[in-house]
């Protein structure tokens, strides 16, 4: 009777500390993607409040031919996407039209980056999508909208209004 209760007892204590230790774990994870979101949804802000940048492609937008210009902004992109390890990035005019791409990590975009781009433009928010892979490769991405301060839209993938950023990054 002695040994049941106490391998009953040492059962018990064994199966709480394991609960514990993975409630530990599970917190720990939900904390990180937490902090991971709000940095990203961070990236957004930066170019939603950036001023200079949306008056540079608004520059852009009136003379599309300055070459200048076109490898400015795609300079400023390329640091984004680098600087917080996106995958790739796509400039948008308001119709949804691609005015730059990352040519050096192009990534085809899919059927749900335009309604993302629509609905950052209409909402005015920063928009992160929900997991999705690329059907090429296979890879898990979730893509950034953020619409700039001069309404431009832009999508950063991991990766508004006159143009929107979409930037991809994995998660």
């Amino acid at each position: 009777m002695l040994g049941y209760v106490y391998y009953t007892n040492q059962s018990n204590r064994i199966k709480t500390t394991s609960e514990d230790e993975l409630n530990s774990i599970a917190i720990s994870k939900v904390q990180e993607i937490v902090a991971w979101r709000t940095e990203r949804l961070g990236d957004g802000e930066l170019i939603n409040k950036n001023q200079m940048f949306s008056r540079l492609v608004q520059e852009f937008l009136n003379n599309p031919s300055n070459n200048e210009l076109r490898q400015e902004i795609i300079t400023y992109l390329e640091g984004i996407r680098s600087t917080y390890s996106y995958t790739s990035f796509y400039l948008f005019d308001a119709h949804g039209n691609v005015l730059l791409k990352d040519m050096a990590h192009l990534e085809p975009l899919d059927e749900d980056d335009v309604p993302a781009v629509e609905q950052a433009v209409e909402n005015n928010q920063i928009l992160l999508s929900d997991l999705h892979l690329l059907p090429e490769t296979s890879d898990i991405r979730m893509d950034l909208s953020a619409r700039s301060w001069t309404n431009l839209r832009t999508l950063l993938r991991s990766s508004c209004c006159a143009s929107i950023l979409i930037f991809s990054s994995i998660p």
